[in-house]
């Protein structure tokens, strides 16, 4: 999954948000998530 991290056209500060996720901590973010993406 890092490695495909890497690889997005993504700000380095999103991709080390992103690498840092865990299922702990994103699942309980998912409708916070959904709504940024109205």
């Amino acid at each position: 999954m890092k490695q495909f991290i890497d690889g997005l056209a993504l700000p380095e500060e999103e991709k080390t948000r992103l690498k840092a996720m865990t299922p702990a901590n994103y699942i309980g973010r998912a409708i916070t998530m959904v709504d940024e993406l109205k």
